[in-house]
């Protein structure tokens, strides 16, 4: 550490860090016990002192608004570092609501508010990062990459970058991942002057998962661009409102239980058609004008309706997934509920069992993922004439439906868990155990 010697006519110098007076008074300014206050914090680590000094400054009316808006917030840190983490929560809080003038530190604040309403539930990924910087009023406009960054090890290939009503940056590329695993990036190209919103892991777009499988916590991203005449352009506050709601939400396993409905058809060639429903409500203050959600590409969607009409949209093939937009026209409205459902096929789950004639075999692990349980509930119509040899798990239920063999599984899948649904079966009818020829599956029609 430098030492300062020195004599200045109304200032008391020390070492590594200076104390001012005023001249009449022999008083500390408000800045230099703001910079004694810190160097107790990080330099000698006296925390105590610190908040003793934060404290006296908070109720000094001499105290500017952005000195009182810092000294504040280096309170609710100090707390944070003594672990007392719910008063910390309520004194960042305050930050927001009586500073909010004050950008810088009302974002810093609300940036460690996120990180107070992660779980701590070991094994939960939670976001610790983003770039931009959340909150941030003043990103560049030549800015030509996110990033999202995790706590722990991500599972590779696996993301969800959802979009919502609000404007969401323009795609270049695709998402990939770091030599770590914690850092997932995808290139973008901003406008000047606007206002953007990213969600991570959105139900029921939940790709984001740990190298154990379970799902991250929600998180929303908000930034701003510079204007063309390079000021910062304000972010509403609906929408700062919404990402500060979303990410100071504690981990809730007892909240309600999501709903998953899926109707598949088998065709004798392999390929299986589907049926399932989409439902959703519009939470927030905005008329909801657009969605988008991710697929796995052997996943192909042929179809979409909405309230039984046919409705367009935008399929992008990119890797090994499809990204799908769908325009709401006319748009859900705020408080309104929207429902539809969506058709198409799936291909590669159904194959041949080596070594046996005519008989095959579904494989399936769904991981819906959320911070809530899921109720899974899937139905499947063997081709017609199929016999079935075995299930997993014991509790599906066979029926028949217009001679066709009808299996059924109604399971709650914890939070972060995921079920496999497995069967086999032989065409034709015939007894299993010969030996396989030379079917195969085929393409859908």
């Amino acid at each position: 550490m430098k030492m300062v010697i020195a004599i200045v006519t109304g200032m008391l110098v020390g070492c590594g860090f200076i104390f001012a007076t005023d001249a009449n008074s022999g008083v500390k300014s408000i800045s230099m016990m703001l910079e004694e206050a810190q160097y107790q914090e990080e330099t000698v680590g006296d925390v105590n002192a610190a908040i003793s000094i934060y404290e006296k400054i908070m109720a000094n009316e001499e105290a500017r608004r952005p000195e009182a808006a810092k000294a504040l917030y280096r309170y609710g840190i100090c707390l944070v570092k003594k672990g007392d983490k719910e008063k910390a929560a309520d004194v960042l809080k305050q930050v927001g609501q009586n500073y909010s003038d004050q950008k810088i530190f009302a974002a810093k604040a609300q940036r460690e508010l996120d990180k107070l309403g992660q779980i701590a539930d070991t094994g939960v990924p939670v976001v610790i990062a983003t770039e931009p910087v959340n909150y941030a009023e003043d990103v560049p406009v030549d800015l030509n990459k996110m990033s999202v960054t995790f706590n722990q090890k991500m599972r590779n290939g696996s993301w969800a970058w959802v979009t919502s009503n609000y404007p969401y940056p323009q795609i270049v590329g695709s998402p990939s991942y770091d030599a770590t695993l914690t850092t997932c990036s995808i290139g973008v190209k901003l406008e000047a002057g606007k206002a953007y919103m990213v969600r991570f892991n959105a139900a029921p777009y939940i790709g984001f998962r740990g190298e154990n499988g379970i799902a991250s916590k929600p998180y929303v991203l908000v930034f701003a661009t510079k204007g063309l005449d390079g000021k910062a352009t304000h972010i509403p506050e609906e929408m700062a409102r919404f990402a500060r709601e979303i990410n100071s939400a504690k981990y809730n396993k007892d909240n309600e239980t999501n709903k998953q409905v899926m109707n598949y058809d088998i065709d004798p060639n392999g390929t299986i058609y589907f049926k399932s429903p989409v439902e959703g409500k519009n939470t927030t203050s905005e008329p909801m004008e657009r969605f988008s959600f991710i697929n796995s590409d052997f996943v192909h969607v042929t179809k979409m309706f909405r309230d039984g009409k046919e409705i367009p949209f935008e399929e992008v093939h990119e890797g090994d997934h499809f990204f799908y937009n769908v325009k709401l026209d006319p748009p859900v409205m705020p408080g309104e509920s929207g429902s539809g459902y969506m058709e198409g096929y799936i291909t590669g789950l159904i194959n041949p069992v080596p070594g046996l004639k005519d008989v095959y075999k579904y494989y399936s692990r769904h991981s819906p993922g959320g911070d809530v349980p899921t109720k899974r509930i899937e139905t499947y119509l063997l081709p017609k004439g199929a016999k079935l040899i075995s299930k997993t798990p014991e509790s599906i239920q066979e029926t028949e439906e217009n001679g066709r063999t009808k299996l059924k599984i109604e399971e709650v899948i914890p939070a972060g868990g995921s079920i496999i649904t497995s069967f086999e079966y032989k065409l034709g009818g015939k007894e299993a155990g010969e030996p396989n020829g030379t079917t195969g599956m085929g393409n859908p029609h």
